[in-house]
């Protein structure tokens, strides 16, 4: 069978032309800048490594960001508040408090959102 051909029920997806799989995809429009923050910008504001920040995330330090696709790689798309958490972590980083000691400020500061079954 030659390429392309016999495209109906059951067949292979490769028998298709990249514009098929393509096609088939769902596209989500990228996010408008200045409604997240960027590795980048988290790592302008601490001046810590992208390791330290995803460190802070295990720690509870900072929000888990969304990982998204550019099409030639992948970008992490932090909430806002993770700036503003980020510019708190070092404000009291400075006064010389520990990172438990700010892990304790954060949640109380920024609590945990609840989730359905904790508000029943």
């Amino acid at each position: 069978m030659g390429r392309g051909a016999g495209r109906g029920a059951g067949s292979r997806w490769w028998e298709g032309g990249r514009s098929d799989m393509l096609s088939e995809m769902t596209r989500k429009p990228p996010p408008k800048p200045g409604t997240y923050a960027t590795n980048e910008d988290l790592i302008a504001i601490t001046g810590v490594s992208r390791d330290a920040l995803y460190k802070w995330v295990r720690d509870e330090l900072l929000p888990r960001p969304t990982i998204t696709s550019t099409g030639s790689g992948t970008m992490s798309l932090w909430p806002l508040e993770a700036a503003e958490r980020a510019r708190f972590i070092m404000e009291k980083r400075a006064q010389m408090y520990t990172l438990l000691e700010i892990k304790k400020m954060i949640q109380k500061r920024w609590p945990p959102a609840k989730t359905d079954s904790e508000e029943d």
